[in-house]
């Protein structure tokens, strides 16, 4: 099963939609994100990195940048924090990245989270789970769409490429 949505998904989002992915995005430790780095300065070439969130700092101007987690475990190890990395080139790793540069991968949670606040009378998100003693229920159990979803049988998708193309209509 897919847990997330891949660098590829991401990429064939529309400008608008990046946009408004960027905007509902709150980056935490140890999210997926991509960057986009410049690779050759000289002929303009930037690639797409994907990391794991390790740190996220803002600034005293608001400037926030992300760490990335292999960084910072390369500080700790050698008994240092974020502040001590003023020397050039220490590591070969990237480093950090403007959050206005990046965009995230998202979990099946964080999708769960951003379709929680979604209109929900036009996206019929709808979940629930139960073990016999505890139950949890997401979304408009008033739905239009539970009834069609649960009895006509609707083909079998990966779930996340299912939230993942209600996450794309709603950006």
């Amino acid at each position: 099963m897919k847990r997330r949505t891949t660098v590829e998904d991401v990429l064939a989002l529309s400008p608008a939609q990046r946009v408004s992915l960027h905007r509902v995005w709150k980056p935490l430790k140890y999210d997926t994100a991509i960057a986009s780095v410049c690779t050759d300065i000289e002929n303009d070439v930037w690639s797409t990195i994907e990391f794991t969130v390790g740190e996220v700092k803002m600034s005293a101007s608001g400037h926030c940048l992300l760490f990335d987690l292999r960084y910072l475990e390369n500080l700790y190890q050698m008994g240092k924090t974020t502040e001590d990395t003023d020397e050039e080139g220490e590591f070969d790793a990237y480093i950090s990245f403007n959050y206005d540069d990046c965009l995230p991968l998202l979990d099946i949670g964080q999708m769960i989270e951003i379709l929680q606040y979604v209109n929900l009378n036009k996206y019929h998100f709808y979940m629930i789970a139960g073990d016999g003693t505890f139950g949890c229920e997401l979304g408009s159990y008033n739905s239009a769409m539970k009834g069609a979803i649960l009895k006509n049988g609707y083909n079998e998708a990966e779930f996340i490429d299912i939230m993942w193309g209600i996450i794309k209509s709603i950006l």
